[in-house]
């Protein structure tokens, strides 16, 4: 995935962790890439944050769910 980002592994983890966030163009891909995924394994909770762009990510509540 850092390779088709164009992205470090350790900035990968640094968005997936909350730590920090993609710009520019990365940013753009990234979103592509999560939009992608959510729409081949069905993401469940609130995935309006993917529509936006925003820097907000699942809540808590979506996080708890990933064990049902």
């Amino acid at each position: 995935m850092a390779k088709a980002l164009d992205a470090s592994r350790e900035g990968i983890n640094k968005w997936e962790s909350g730590a920090n966030e993609p710009r520019g163009h990365r940013r753009q891909a990234y979103r592509h890439l999560l939009v992608g995924l959510a729409g081949m394994y069905g993401a469940k909770g609130d995935t309006r944050w993917l529509n936006h762009g925003q820097a907000t990510g699942p809540t808590t509540e979506d996080s708890n769910r990933k064990g049902e």
